[in-house]
């Protein structure tokens, strides 16, 4: 669904972030090192994973992020929650709107894993408020990743077009360093090593993003929020064995919306790259939208020998990729806005310039999500 507009001036922007990762808390360098394929993961030696030959040990590979090895797991996921949520409402403060309604839309992790019960939201809202006493109306809302997000996040840009908020602060933390978590991914044989490449690299890493409505006198933002849509994906986690159709409809629809063809894309971040099932699902969505193979009118003539020499391909116009696993591991809940981030970070860099970028959301729950950022600068040439 498109983001409803209240007039036909105003739409829908990030206007600021935070971040907490192994890169730091700049998006410039998580761009920098996404972009370059450079990878955290080291050997951890309090883990060990079986070897692929049946004799001994390897160790995993997790990507933590150092300044928060002496903290428990849960402890990690809320340092980071809280820095990125007071890091973004800084920017509201500044624009001198703390006496106005915000949205405080938070990710966790997913209920069906186990570092889900560690965590009180209650008890986490109440310590994010005692830093955040000069604003006077703040709404939190807890999703668990399992729960859809780019719904979610649908349904809050709804309200702000609305006008029922001012803003949103959409955050997202997580580690997947915790014992219980590594534990899980051992039992399900998904902990990578330098002998296992097809599986999960435990991370961690907070991210935000103020969303708010601008017009013409706003200040540049750092995006525009074209489209979102959301679909449902049956047959997640198992691309092997089964046509995946989530993300392919979630891609076309988006770009539909934002009326544009998939080749219109210049970019797109995705997550969760490490696992050889979301490569299936990669493989068949790009062969939808983006086929590598000649138009079925000019197979069947050269078959039928109408024509006198065999007919060439036209090459592919393929989007600029993000993989943010490659260097970060798995983020789990900090997926989406820390992806929404990394555009952000890459519309400034213009060597080359991309006018849009993809957000994506998949995972192994039974939906998949897409959220169309446009360059600002883009955009202001595309009106003037």
């Amino acid at each position: 669904m498109p983001a409803k507009q209240t007039n036909t001036d105003s739409q829908l922007a990030i206007t600021a972030y935070g971040l907490k990762a192994v890169t730091g808390d700049q998006d410039f360098a998580l761009f920098g090192a996404v972009a370059t394929s450079l990878s955290a993961a080291t050997e951890d030696s309090g883990q060990e994973v079986p070897s692929p030959s049946g004799e001994g040990f390897d160790p995993a590979l997790t990507a933590p992020m150092p300044i928060y090895e002496d903290f428990d797991p849960d402890a990690r996921i809320l340092l980071g929650l809280a820095e990125v949520v007071i890091k973004a409402a800084q920017h509201l403060l500044e624009k001198h709107l703390e006496d106005k309604k915000h949205l405080i839309l938070i990710v966790i992790p997913a209920e069906a894993h186990v570092r889900h019960q560690f965590i009180d939201t209650n008890e986490w809202q109440e310590i994010i408020k005692d830093e955040m006493t000069e604003f006077s109306d703040l709404n939190f809302y807890f999703l668990k990743a399992d729960a859809n997000v780019i719904k979610h996040v649908q349904g809050a840009c709804n309200k702000l077009n609305d006008n029922e908020i001012e803003s949103i602060i959409f955050a997202g933390s997580d580690s997947l360093l915790d014992q219980l978590t590594i534990n899980e991914l051992i039992d399900k044989n998904k902990l990578c090593s330098n002998t296992i490449s097809d599986g999960v690299i435990p991370g961690e890493a907070a991210a935000s993003v103020v969303i708010q409505k601008i017009n013409s006198n706003s200040e540049q933002p750092r995006a525009i929020l074209k489209a979102l849509f959301n679909t449902p994906e049956p047959h997640s986690g198992k691309a092997e064995s089964n046509k995946m159709t989530g993300l392919t409809k979630a891609i076309q629809t988006v770009t539909q919306i934002a009326g544009k063809i998939p080749d219109d894309i210049h970019c797109i971040v995705r997550n969760n790259t490490s696992e050889q099932q979301y490569a299936f699902e990669w493989y068949q969505t790009t062969q939808t939208i983006w086929p590598n193979k000649l138009p079925e009118q000019e197979r069947i003539a050269y078959q039928l020998g109408e024509l006198t020499e065999p007919p060439k391909l036209k090459p592919r116009k393929m989007p600029e990729e993000l993989l943010t696993s490659t260097t970060l591991g798995d983020v789990g809940a900090a997926s989406v806005p820390l992806s929404m981030v990394l555009a952000c970070a890459r519309f400034n860099f213009n060597y080359p310039v991309v006018n849009n970028c993809l957000v994506c959301e998949t995972n192994e729950f039974p939906f998949r999500g897409v959220i169309l950022l446009e360059n600002p600068v883009a955009n202001s040439r595309a009106k003037a």
